[in-house]
Formats: structure tokens, C-alpha cells, sequence
């Protein structure tokens, strides 16, 4: 069975006590903090409470977006790719 992959951008929301906002925007500020990942390893303290994905806001990503990269990719059932849209 072949199949079709679409990229998409997504949101991560990390819940933080309200105590610790200042301290991690400082750290984003700084570079320090620039993923969800670094939320629970760039700071001395625990601060990251817990994460979810917030499936609800995917969006389609565009070739721009993605560098020229692929945002669509067709493959056949042994999973060969037959298409993709990146730009060559």
C-alpha cells in the first residue's frame, strides 16, 4: 500500500508556574532556550511542568518554510519514493 507524507508545522505548549516566566524569557532571550527540549535541560531547576502538542493548530508547510526541502512526498507500496516536491 503506497502512502502520501504532508509537512506540517505544529505548536508545543509548556506549562511553567507563573514564578518562573521572567527567568525563561531571559533564557529565550539569550539563545540559550530555543526548543521545547531545552525547557528541561538549560535550566539548574525544574521549571517545565508538563508539555502537550497541540494537534489543532497543524499547518501545512510550505516549500519556503522548509528551505526548498520537500513538503509532499508520494511513495509506492515497497516505499520507494515516486514524488516528491522539493525543489531541485
Amino acid at each position: 500500500m503506497g502512502f502520501v507524507d504532508f509537512k506540517i508545522t505544529i505548536w508545543e505548549r509548556i506549562y511553567i508556574d507563573d514564578d518562573k516566566i521572567d527567568m525563561v524569557v531571559d533564557k529565550i532571550k539569550s539563545g540559550e532556550v530555543a526548543s521545547s527540549d531545552d525547557m528541561y535541560t538549560q535550566f539548574e531547576e525544574r521549571v517545565a511542568i508538563h508539555n502537550e502538542v497541540m494537534y489543532d493548530t497543524g499547518e501545512q508547510m510550505t516549500l519556503d518554510e522548509n528551505g526548498g526541502n520537500s513538503t509532499i512526498e508520494v511513495y509506492n507500496g515497497n516505499h520507494d519514493d515516486v514524488y516528491t516536491n522539493a525543489v531541485k
